[in-house]
């Protein structure tokens, strides 16, 4: 069964090349696309780090969580993440999955906070998009 996925892209390096190259590798995974601008934003809770470009993509795949959490991570590494570092090459978030017609919010991301950071409210209010706990 496929399943709609919604992630939020974000990289402090390279503007906003690994960005695009980030969705290029979630395009080996299934149907995958910017529902966003990429927007350039403030680095959240280090002033001193360089801004990011920021960008919801929505991403088709019959992949289970799990799997697709493992790619997500795998195409981080590939592109160069390291963890613990004020640069980023790229972070990908999971932020929800599509049930029907709602979002509903990844388990994950809730605990983290994802969605309540500034980028993910600035970018889902641009989308249109509610996410339901």
């Amino acid at each position: 069964m496929t399943s709609s996925w919604l992630l939020m892209l974000g990289s402090n390096l390279d503007g906003d090349e690994r960005v695009h190259a980030a969705l290029a590798a979630l395009r080996m995974l299934g149907p995958a696309k910017f529902v966003t601008t990429i927007r350039r934003l403030p680095a959240h809770g280090d002033a001193s780090a360089p801004d990011f470009h920021n960008v919801l993509v929505t991403l088709e795949s019959g992949r289970d969580r799990a799997a697709l959490v493992a790619d997500l991570k795998r195409i981080e590494h590939e592109l160069g993440r390291v963890h613990g570092s004020g640069r980023v090459a790229i972070d990908i978030d999971l932020l929800a999955r599509r049930d029907g017609v709602r979002w509903l919010a990844d388990p994950h991301a809730t605990e983290k906070g994802d969605l309540d950071q500034p980028p993910a409210r600035v970018l889902l209010r641009e989308a249109g998009i509610a996410v339901e706990a």
